[in-house]
Protein backbone atom coordinates (compact mmCIF):
# COMPACT_ATOMS: atom_id res chain seq x y z
CA UNK A 1 0.00 0.00 0.00
CA UNK A 2 1.34 3.87 -0.71
CA UNK A 3 0.88 4.39 2.27
CA UNK A 4 2.18 1.91 4.45
CA UNK A 5 5.38 2.90 5.21
CA UNK A 6 8.46 3.04 7.94
CA UNK A 7 11.07 4.90 8.65
CA UNK A 8 13.07 3.55 11.60
CA UNK A 9 15.02 5.55 13.86
CA UNK A 10 13.72 9.48 12.51
CA UNK A 11 11.32 11.05 14.41
CA UNK A 12 9.45 13.36 11.61
CA UNK A 13 7.94 16.68 12.69
CA UNK A 14 6.55 19.28 10.56
CA UNK A 15 5.80 22.83 11.33
CA UNK A 16 2.24 23.65 12.38
CA UNK A 17 -0.29 25.94 10.73
CA UNK A 18 -2.65 28.42 12.62
CA UNK A 19 -5.75 27.46 14.25
CA UNK A 20 -9.21 28.93 13.57
CA UNK A 21 -9.66 31.74 16.12
CA UNK A 22 -10.83 30.83 19.51
CA UNK A 23 -9.58 27.10 19.46
CA UNK A 24 -7.55 25.99 23.09
CA UNK A 25 -3.93 26.62 23.49
CA UNK A 26 -1.96 29.03 21.04
CA UNK A 27 -2.28 29.58 17.55
CA UNK A 28 1.11 27.91 16.73
CA UNK A 29 1.83 25.34 19.13
CA UNK A 30 4.99 24.58 20.65
CA UNK A 31 6.91 21.74 19.21
CA UNK A 32 9.82 19.89 21.49
CA UNK A 33 13.32 21.32 20.49
CA UNK A 34 15.29 19.86 17.37
CA UNK A 35 16.97 21.66 15.26
CA UNK A 36 16.31 19.19 12.06
CA UNK A 37 12.64 18.67 11.69
CA UNK A 38 11.43 16.71 8.59
CA UNK A 39 8.36 16.52 6.98
CA UNK A 40 5.98 13.25 8.15
CA UNK A 41 5.65 11.14 5.04
CA UNK A 42 2.04 9.74 4.32
CA UNK A 43 2.09 6.62 5.11
CA UNK A 44 3.45 4.08 8.16
CA UNK A 45 5.98 6.31 9.37
CA UNK A 46 8.28 5.68 13.03
CA UNK A 47 7.39 7.73 16.37
CA UNK A 48 10.92 7.38 17.39
CA UNK A 49 12.00 10.90 18.89
CA UNK A 50 15.64 11.76 18.25
CA UNK A 51 15.81 13.49 21.63
CA UNK A 52 17.96 12.20 24.42
CA UNK A 53 14.92 12.92 26.76
CA UNK A 54 12.55 10.99 25.00
CA UNK A 55 14.73 8.10 23.97
CA UNK A 56 16.62 7.73 27.83
CA UNK A 57 11.89 7.30 28.69
CA UNK A 58 11.63 4.89 25.73
CA UNK A 59 14.53 2.37 26.66
CA UNK A 60 13.56 2.60 30.07
CA UNK A 61 10.08 1.62 29.25
CA UNK A 62 11.56 -1.48 26.94
CA UNK A 63 13.51 -2.69 29.85
CA UNK A 64 10.61 -2.81 32.14
CA UNK A 65 8.03 -3.46 30.48
CA UNK A 66 7.56 -7.50 29.32
CA UNK A 67 5.25 -9.24 26.67
CA UNK A 68 3.23 -10.17 29.33
CA UNK A 69 2.37 -6.65 30.52
CA UNK A 70 -0.20 -6.25 26.50
CA UNK A 71 -0.53 -10.25 26.99
CA UNK A 72 -1.93 -10.85 30.15
CA UNK A 73 -5.50 -10.11 29.31
CA UNK A 74 -5.58 -10.70 25.80
CA UNK A 75 -4.28 -14.51 26.82
CA UNK A 76 -6.83 -15.03 29.39
CA UNK A 77 -9.82 -13.92 27.08
CA UNK A 78 -8.20 -16.14 24.54
CA UNK A 79 -8.15 -18.81 27.19
CA UNK A 80 -11.67 -18.24 28.03
CA UNK A 81 -12.92 -17.86 24.48
CA UNK A 82 -11.72 -20.94 23.68
CA UNK A 83 -12.80 -23.16 26.62
CA UNK A 84 -15.67 -21.85 25.63
CA UNK A 85 -15.45 -22.93 22.17
CA UNK A 86 -14.55 -26.84 23.44
CA UNK A 87 -17.43 -26.89 25.44
CA UNK A 88 -19.25 -26.75 21.52
CA UNK A 89 -16.75 -29.45 20.25
CA UNK A 90 -17.25 -31.94 23.74
CA UNK A 91 -21.15 -31.78 23.25
CA UNK A 92 -21.65 -29.91 26.40
CA UNK A 93 -25.25 -30.37 26.10
CA UNK A 94 -27.01 -33.36 27.35
CA UNK A 95 -27.90 -36.26 25.36
CA UNK A 96 -31.61 -35.52 26.12
CA UNK A 97 -31.08 -31.98 24.36
CA UNK A 98 -33.05 -31.54 21.04
CA UNK A 99 -31.27 -30.56 18.17
CA UNK A 100 -32.60 -27.16 18.69
CA UNK A 101 -31.29 -26.80 22.19
CA UNK A 102 -27.78 -27.86 21.09
CA UNK A 103 -27.69 -25.31 18.26
CA UNK A 104 -29.35 -22.93 20.97
CA UNK A 105 -26.36 -23.87 23.11
CA UNK A 106 -23.57 -23.13 20.20
CA UNK A 107 -24.66 -20.15 19.27
CA UNK A 108 -24.75 -18.48 22.62
CA UNK A 109 -21.29 -20.26 23.06
CA UNK A 110 -19.90 -18.72 20.10
CA UNK A 111 -21.29 -15.19 20.86
CA UNK A 112 -20.10 -15.40 24.34
CA UNK A 113 -16.45 -15.72 22.84
CA UNK A 114 -16.77 -13.17 20.82
CA UNK A 115 -17.75 -10.87 22.75
CA UNK A 116 -15.16 -11.78 25.37
CA UNK A 117 -12.40 -11.31 22.30
CA UNK A 118 -14.04 -7.99 21.25
CA UNK A 119 -14.88 -9.09 17.84
CA UNK A 120 -18.99 -9.67 17.93
CA UNK A 121 -20.32 -7.25 15.56
CA UNK A 122 -23.94 -6.44 15.90
CA UNK A 123 -26.34 -5.09 13.22
CA UNK A 124 -28.78 -2.87 15.39
CA UNK A 125 -29.33 0.23 13.46
CA UNK A 126 -32.23 -1.01 11.60
CA UNK A 127 -35.68 0.39 13.06
CA UNK A 128 -33.25 2.48 15.27
CA UNK A 129 -34.47 5.50 16.75
CA UNK A 130 -34.59 7.80 20.02
CA UNK A 131 -37.20 7.36 22.39
CA UNK A 132 -39.02 10.38 22.89
CA UNK A 133 -40.55 9.76 25.99
CA UNK A 134 -37.52 8.47 27.50
CA UNK A 135 -35.36 11.57 27.94
CA UNK A 136 -33.17 12.77 31.17
CA UNK A 137 -31.47 16.11 31.37
CA UNK A 138 -29.36 17.42 34.09
CA UNK A 139 -27.81 20.91 34.16
CA UNK A 140 -24.48 20.20 35.88
CA UNK A 141 -22.98 23.20 34.80
CA UNK A 142 -22.75 26.85 34.92
CA UNK A 143 -21.03 27.29 31.40
CA UNK A 144 -20.97 24.54 28.09
CA UNK A 145 -19.95 21.28 29.01
CA UNK A 146 -16.81 19.91 26.86
CA UNK A 147 -16.49 16.49 27.25
CA UNK A 148 -18.11 13.16 29.20
CA UNK A 149 -16.78 10.34 30.09
CA UNK A 150 -18.87 6.75 31.18
CA UNK A 151 -18.09 4.59 33.35
CA UNK A 152 -17.36 0.60 32.82
CA UNK A 153 -20.34 -0.29 33.65
CA UNK A 154 -22.67 2.42 32.77
CA UNK A 155 -23.95 3.45 35.93
CA UNK A 156 -21.85 6.75 36.10
CA UNK A 157 -21.57 9.79 34.08
CA UNK A 158 -19.07 12.16 34.41
CA UNK A 159 -18.68 15.89 32.99
CA UNK A 160 -16.09 18.21 32.71
CA UNK A 161 -17.09 22.26 31.38
CA UNK A 162 -15.58 25.44 30.46
CA UNK A 163 -16.01 26.74 33.84
CA UNK A 164 -13.58 24.39 35.88
CA UNK A 165 -15.82 22.24 37.39
CA UNK A 166 -15.72 18.31 37.25
CA UNK A 167 -19.74 16.82 37.84
CA UNK A 168 -20.00 12.91 38.79
CA UNK A 169 -24.08 11.79 37.88
CA UNK A 170 -25.05 8.56 39.34
CA UNK A 171 -27.83 7.13 36.27
CA UNK A 172 -29.18 4.47 38.54
CA UNK A 173 -30.04 7.13 41.77
CA UNK A 174 -30.52 9.98 38.84
CA UNK A 175 -28.53 12.27 41.13
CA UNK A 176 -25.35 14.02 41.21
CA UNK A 177 -22.69 12.34 43.50
CA UNK A 178 -19.84 14.73 43.39
CA UNK A 179 -18.34 17.60 42.24
CA UNK A 180 -14.62 19.01 41.78
CA UNK A 181 -15.04 22.86 41.83
CA UNK A 182 -12.70 25.19 40.66
CA UNK A 183 -10.49 27.35 43.25
CA UNK A 184 -7.69 29.65 42.99
CA UNK A 185 -6.79 28.70 46.43
CA UNK A 186 -6.44 25.04 46.01
CA UNK A 187 -2.90 23.99 44.46
CA UNK A 188 -4.06 20.47 43.22
CA UNK A 189 -6.70 22.18 40.80
CA UNK A 190 -6.53 22.69 36.93
CA UNK A 191 -5.98 26.80 36.49
CA UNK A 192 -8.91 26.83 33.95
CA UNK A 193 -11.09 25.25 31.42
CA UNK A 194 -10.42 21.38 31.68
CA UNK A 195 -11.12 19.92 28.11
CA UNK A 196 -10.46 16.22 28.78
CA UNK A 197 -11.62 13.73 31.09
CA UNK A 198 -11.21 10.06 30.81
CA UNK A 199 -12.62 6.89 33.29
CA UNK A 200 -9.99 4.05 33.86
CA UNK A 201 -11.31 0.49 33.14
CA UNK A 202 -11.54 -0.77 36.47
CA UNK A 203 -13.21 1.87 37.83
CA UNK A 204 -10.25 3.32 39.94
CA UNK A 205 -9.27 6.75 38.93
CA UNK A 206 -10.64 9.55 37.13
CA UNK A 207 -8.20 11.90 35.08
CA UNK A 208 -8.84 15.27 33.74
CA UNK A 209 -6.42 17.31 31.54
CA UNK A 210 -7.17 21.34 31.11
CA UNK A 211 -6.05 23.78 28.86
CA UNK A 212 -3.35 24.62 31.61
CA UNK A 213 -1.31 21.86 30.19
CA UNK A 214 -1.45 19.40 32.85
CA UNK A 215 -2.97 15.95 33.70
CA UNK A 216 -4.21 15.04 36.86
CA UNK A 217 -5.76 12.05 38.33
CA UNK A 218 -8.11 11.71 41.09
CA UNK A 219 -9.39 9.49 43.01
CA UNK A 220 -12.97 8.41 40.68
CA UNK A 221 -14.90 7.13 44.25
CA UNK A 222 -14.05 9.87 46.34
CA UNK A 223 -13.12 12.09 43.90
CA UNK A 224 -10.35 13.21 46.15
CA UNK A 225 -6.98 14.70 44.30
CA UNK A 226 -4.45 11.86 43.69
CA UNK A 227 -1.82 12.65 41.75
CA UNK A 228 -0.24 15.36 39.01
CA UNK A 229 0.71 12.92 36.20
CA UNK A 230 2.48 14.92 33.75
CA UNK A 231 2.02 17.75 31.20
CA UNK A 232 2.27 18.63 27.54
CA UNK A 233 3.76 21.90 26.18
CA UNK A 234 0.05 22.59 25.26
CA UNK A 235 -3.30 22.44 25.92
CA UNK A 236 -4.46 19.15 26.35
CA UNK A 237 -7.75 18.13 24.60
CA UNK A 238 -8.09 14.38 24.69
CA UNK A 239 -7.60 11.70 26.81
CA UNK A 240 -8.30 7.73 26.32
CA UNK A 241 -7.45 4.35 27.91
CA UNK A 242 -7.38 1.30 26.49
CA UNK A 243 -10.17 -0.84 27.23
CA UNK A 244 -8.28 -4.17 27.98
CA UNK A 245 -5.00 -4.93 29.71
CA UNK A 246 -3.30 -2.59 31.85
CA UNK A 247 -3.88 0.59 32.53
CA UNK A 248 -2.58 2.44 29.71
CA UNK A 249 -3.58 5.55 28.75
CA UNK A 250 -2.97 8.55 25.77
CA UNK A 251 -3.23 12.22 26.01
CA UNK A 252 -3.45 14.21 22.76
CA UNK A 253 -2.53 17.59 23.19
CA UNK A 254 -2.10 21.07 20.72
CA UNK A 255 1.67 20.82 21.25
CA UNK A 256 0.83 18.51 18.09
CA UNK A 257 2.09 15.07 20.50
CA UNK A 258 0.58 12.33 21.62
CA UNK A 259 1.50 10.86 25.04
CA UNK A 260 1.69 7.37 26.39
CA UNK A 261 1.19 7.14 30.29
CA UNK A 262 1.05 3.61 32.52
CA UNK A 263 -1.27 4.37 35.87
CA UNK A 264 -0.37 0.95 37.24
CA UNK A 265 3.20 2.86 37.71
CA UNK A 266 1.84 6.02 37.69
CA UNK A 267 4.19 7.41 35.07
CA UNK A 268 4.82 8.46 32.08
CA UNK A 269 5.85 5.99 28.79
CA UNK A 270 5.86 7.30 25.68
CA UNK A 271 5.52 10.26 22.91
CA UNK A 272 4.27 9.97 19.58
CA UNK A 273 4.57 12.48 17.22
CA UNK A 274 3.00 12.83 13.30
CA UNK A 275 0.23 15.64 13.37
CA UNK A 276 0.89 19.15 12.02
CA UNK A 277 -1.71 20.72 13.99
CA UNK A 278 -3.13 20.21 17.49
CA UNK A 279 -4.13 16.86 18.22
CA UNK A 280 -8.20 17.68 18.68
CA UNK A 281 -9.57 14.00 19.57
CA UNK A 282 -8.40 10.26 20.48
CA UNK A 283 -10.04 6.92 20.69
CA UNK A 284 -9.00 3.19 21.32
CA UNK A 285 -10.75 0.17 21.84
CA UNK A 286 -9.06 -3.43 22.69
CA UNK A 287 -5.94 -3.65 20.58
CA UNK A 288 -3.17 -0.95 21.27
CA UNK A 289 -4.06 1.50 18.40
CA UNK A 290 -4.88 5.11 18.89
CA UNK A 291 -6.83 7.15 16.52
CA UNK A 292 -6.27 10.65 16.34
CA UNK A 293 -7.52 13.52 14.08
CA UNK A 294 -5.71 16.65 13.86
CA UNK A 295 -7.36 19.27 13.11
CA UNK A 296 -6.57 21.57 10.51
CA UNK A 297 -3.71 19.29 9.18
CA UNK A 298 -6.22 17.52 7.10
CA UNK A 299 -5.46 13.97 8.30
CA UNK A 300 -6.36 11.06 11.07
CA UNK A 301 -3.89 9.01 12.52
CA UNK A 302 -3.39 5.33 13.79
CA UNK A 303 -1.12 4.88 15.31
CA UNK A 304 -0.13 1.25 16.41
CA UNK A 305 2.21 1.24 19.60
CA UNK A 306 3.13 -2.01 19.75
CA UNK A 307 5.16 -1.70 16.05
CA UNK A 308 5.61 1.67 16.76
CA UNK A 309 4.37 3.19 13.33
CA UNK A 310 1.74 4.67 12.63
CA UNK A 311 -1.31 4.89 9.71
CA UNK A 312 -1.69 8.59 7.87
CA UNK A 313 -5.82 8.82 6.34
CA UNK A 314 -6.07 11.94 4.32
CA UNK A 315 -8.91 14.56 4.24
CA UNK A 316 -10.21 16.20 1.27
CA UNK A 317 -8.38 19.31 0.72
CA UNK A 318 -12.01 21.35 1.19
CA UNK A 319 -12.58 19.25 4.92
CA UNK A 320 -10.88 22.50 6.55
CA UNK A 321 -9.92 20.85 9.54
CA UNK A 322 -11.24 17.09 11.05
CA UNK A 323 -12.08 18.11 14.23
CA UNK A 324 -13.93 14.46 15.62
CA UNK A 325 -13.55 10.91 15.22
CA UNK A 326 -14.41 7.84 17.15
CA UNK A 327 -13.57 4.37 15.97
CA UNK A 328 -16.86 1.77 15.11
CA UNK A 329 -14.52 -1.59 15.76
CA UNK A 330 -10.28 -1.94 15.56
CA UNK A 331 -10.32 -1.23 11.74
CA UNK A 332 -12.95 1.18 10.80
CA UNK A 333 -13.91 4.42 12.10
CA UNK A 334 -16.28 7.15 11.57
CA UNK A 335 -15.00 11.06 11.44
CA UNK A 336 -16.84 15.01 11.39
CA UNK A 337 -14.90 17.84 9.62
CA UNK A 338 -15.55 21.62 9.71
CA UNK A 339 -17.11 21.31 6.36
CA UNK A 340 -20.14 19.47 7.49
CA UNK A 341 -18.77 15.86 5.96
CA UNK A 342 -19.24 12.97 8.13
CA UNK A 343 -16.79 9.93 6.61
CA UNK A 344 -16.48 6.34 7.12
CA UNK A 345 -12.99 4.88 7.01
CA UNK A 346 -11.40 1.43 7.10
CA UNK A 347 -7.60 0.79 7.64
CA UNK A 348 -6.77 -0.65 4.12
CA UNK A 349 -7.18 2.63 2.68
CA UNK A 350 -6.12 6.19 2.95
CA UNK A 351 -9.03 7.91 1.77
CA UNK A 352 -12.61 7.46 2.90
CA UNK A 353 -14.50 4.81 2.10
CA UNK A 354 -18.15 6.94 1.88
CA UNK A 355 -18.26 10.44 3.03
CA UNK A 356 -22.35 12.12 3.56
CA UNK A 357 -21.95 16.01 2.57
CA UNK A 358 -23.06 18.72 4.35
CA UNK A 359 -24.24 16.01 6.67
CA UNK A 360 -25.99 19.17 8.78
CA UNK A 361 -27.13 21.32 6.65
CA UNK A 362 -25.48 24.98 5.90
CA UNK A 363 -26.45 27.97 8.76
CA UNK A 364 -29.39 29.96 8.35
CA UNK A 365 -27.25 32.97 8.59
CA UNK A 366 -23.88 32.11 6.75
CA UNK A 367 -24.84 29.99 4.77
CA UNK A 368 -21.42 27.90 5.27
CA UNK A 369 -21.99 24.19 5.96
CA UNK A 370 -22.79 23.33 9.54
CA UNK A 371 -19.47 22.30 11.31
CA UNK A 372 -19.51 18.48 12.74
CA UNK A 373 -18.91 19.49 16.13
CA UNK A 374 -19.09 15.34 17.29
CA UNK A 375 -19.74 11.70 16.53
CA UNK A 376 -19.78 8.66 18.16
CA UNK A 377 -20.37 4.95 17.38
CA UNK A 378 -21.91 2.31 19.04
CA UNK A 379 -18.83 -0.32 19.34
CA UNK A 380 -19.04 -3.44 16.87
CA UNK A 381 -22.24 -2.08 15.23
CA UNK A 382 -23.45 -0.91 12.43
CA UNK A 383 -24.76 2.70 14.54
CA UNK A 384 -23.39 5.97 14.88
CA UNK A 385 -24.47 9.41 15.87
CA UNK A 386 -23.38 13.37 14.67
CA UNK A 387 -23.88 16.31 15.99
CA UNK A 388 -23.64 19.78 15.37
CA UNK A 389 -25.35 22.86 15.95
CA UNK A 390 -28.01 22.91 13.59
CA UNK A 391 -30.43 21.80 16.55
CA UNK A 392 -30.62 18.50 15.18
CA UNK A 393 -28.97 15.29 16.28
CA UNK A 394 -28.42 12.30 13.91
CA UNK A 395 -28.30 8.27 13.91
CA UNK A 396 -26.81 7.06 11.13
CA UNK A 397 -26.45 3.56 9.53
CA UNK A 398 -23.65 1.78 7.93
CA UNK A 399 -23.64 -0.73 5.16
CA UNK A 400 -22.63 -3.91 5.92
CA UNK A 401 -19.11 -2.88 3.35
CA UNK A 402 -19.02 0.52 5.36
CA UNK A 403 -19.22 1.96 1.99
CA UNK A 404 -22.81 3.76 1.87
CA UNK A 405 -23.81 5.06 5.76
CA UNK A 406 -27.80 6.21 5.33
CA UNK A 407 -29.38 8.80 8.07
CA UNK A 408 -32.21 6.98 10.38
CA UNK A 409 -32.91 9.49 12.76
CA UNK A 410 -33.13 13.00 13.62
CA UNK A 411 -33.58 14.28 17.17
CA UNK A 412 -34.13 17.64 17.56
CA UNK A 413 -32.16 18.98 20.20
CA UNK A 414 -30.69 23.13 20.71
CA UNK A 415 -27.06 24.14 21.15
CA UNK A 416 -23.79 22.77 20.22
CA UNK A 417 -23.02 18.70 20.41
CA UNK A 418 -20.00 19.32 22.36
CA UNK A 419 -19.56 15.39 22.74
CA UNK A 420 -21.38 12.18 21.76
CA UNK A 421 -21.40 8.34 23.94
CA UNK A 422 -23.26 5.77 23.14
CA UNK A 423 -23.36 3.48 26.70
CA UNK A 424 -25.58 0.10 27.12
CA UNK A 425 -23.82 -1.60 23.95
CA UNK A 426 -26.00 0.95 22.08
CA UNK A 427 -29.31 1.17 23.75
CA UNK A 428 -28.53 4.66 25.54
CA UNK A 429 -26.45 7.92 23.95
CA UNK A 430 -25.18 10.95 26.46
CA UNK A 431 -25.06 14.19 24.73
CA UNK A 432 -23.24 16.99 25.91
CA UNK A 433 -24.83 20.22 24.92
CA UNK A 434 -23.73 23.68 25.45
CA UNK A 435 -24.36 27.50 24.20
CA UNK A 436 -21.01 27.63 23.12
CA UNK A 437 -18.52 25.26 20.75
CA UNK A 438 -16.07 23.75 23.10
CA UNK A 439 -12.87 24.94 21.52
CA UNK A 440 -14.04 28.88 21.56
CA UNK A 441 -16.56 31.02 20.98
CA UNK A 442 -17.04 31.92 17.04
CA UNK A 443 -21.39 32.30 18.43
CA UNK A 444 -23.64 31.27 20.83
CA UNK A 445 -26.70 29.46 20.62
CA UNK A 446 -28.90 31.70 23.16
CA UNK A 447 -32.20 29.47 23.20
CA UNK A 448 -29.67 26.32 24.59
CA UNK A 449 -29.04 25.15 27.88
CA UNK A 450 -26.10 24.33 28.93
CA UNK A 451 -26.36 20.58 30.26
CA UNK A 452 -26.41 16.33 30.08
CA UNK A 453 -28.91 14.59 27.92
CA UNK A 454 -29.13 10.99 27.99
CA UNK A 455 -31.62 9.54 25.63
CA UNK A 456 -33.04 6.17 25.01
CA UNK A 457 -32.25 4.43 21.90
CA UNK A 458 -35.07 2.24 20.48
CA UNK A 459 -33.82 -0.89 18.79
CA UNK A 460 -35.66 -3.07 16.02
CA UNK A 461 -36.30 -6.78 17.69
CA UNK A 462 -34.94 -8.45 15.19
CA UNK A 463 -31.95 -6.95 15.82
CA UNK A 464 -29.11 -9.42 14.71
CA UNK A 465 -25.66 -10.35 15.79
Amino acid sequence: MAFFKRAKGTHKVATGKGKRPGKPGKSTAEAPSKKSRLAVAEGDVSSDDDDILYNDARNARIQEHSDDDYEDTQTKAYREAKELLEKIKDGEASDGDTDEENHAISHRLIKDAQTKLGILHRKIAEGAGIDREDVLIYRPHRYSPVAVAVSKDSRYIVSCSKDGSVVKYDLKEMKKVGTIRHSKEKLTDHKGTILAIAISPDSRYLVTGGIDKTIKVWNFETLEFFKDLGTHRGAVTSLVFRQHGTLEMYSGSTDRSIKAWNLDQMGYMDTMFGHQDGVLQLDMLNKPRVLSCGGQDRTLRLFKVMEDSQLVFNGFNDCISIDTAALIDDDHFVSGSADGSVSIWGAQRKKPLTVVRQAHGRNTTTHEPNWITAVAAAHNTDLVASGSSDGILRLWQISNDYKAIKQIEAYPIKGFVNALRFIDNGRRLVVAIGQEHKNGRWWKVPEAKNSIVVLSVTQASNSVA
